[in-house]
């Protein structure tokens, strides 16, 4: 395990792949990082937790500074190399500025059970994103404190019969479920879009 806490790592480089391939978690807290290279992580094939959260707190206020904002597995072309991600089972990307994710950023990840992604902007829960992973083995979706967008996107979420996966979230708009939790919605909600 690797931790970096309390320290700048403003960019996480190309030079992380000089790192011990048998390494399996990394953790980036209070770090102010604003960017990951895309083969920052591609030699650590038994990396299986990845954290990076940065929120810094300050005379006990919590205080977000400029940090990642895009997440990608993919250039449009070809997958990345960005983690051979296959064995990864815990993602946190908290208190970042992600605005949203690539369809791809889960795949080939058979055993993802945790996912926190709370304090970001994520407007959308979709289902290009997240279905997919309903048949896997998925345990827990934290979205809390982001700006969701409750329209026929997530009708899709409301429809699962395995609803075993625990999702933490609450939507922002429309204004008639601002404020409900993505667990209490149901598909009598999104009547109103097409089939």
């Amino acid at each position: 395990m690797l931790q970096f806490r309390e320290t700048d790592v403003k960019r996480i480089g190309e030079s992380f792949r000089r790192m011990k391939p048998t390494l399996e978690q990394i953790e980036f807290k209070k770090t102010r990082t604003v960017s990951v290279h895309d083969e920052a992580f591609s030699r650590l094939n038994q990396l299986n937790s990845l954290v990076i959260a940065l929120q810094f707190v300050k005379n006990h206020k919590k205080i977000h500074v400029s940090v990642i904002s895009v997440l990608l597995r993919s250039n449009g072309k070809k997958m990345t190399k960005m983690s051979p991600l296959v064995l990864m089972g815990y993602m946190e990307f908290c208190a970042n500025k992600l605005t949203d994710l690539p369809g791809d950023i889960f795949t080939d990840m058979p055993i993802l059970h945790h996912v926190y992604l709370e304090k970001n902007q994520l407007q959308h829960f979709s289902s290009a994103v997240w279905e997919h992973l309903y048949d896997t083995g998925l345990q827990q979706v934290t979205l809390s404190d982001n700006p969701i967008i409750c329209d026929c996107s997530v009708k899709w979420y409301t429809q699962k019969k395995n609803r075993s996966v625990r999702v933490t979230g609450n939507c922002d708009t429309p204004e008639n479920l601002h404020g409900w939790r993505l667990i209490q919605l149901s598909p009598g909600d999104f009547d109103y879009c097409r089939k």
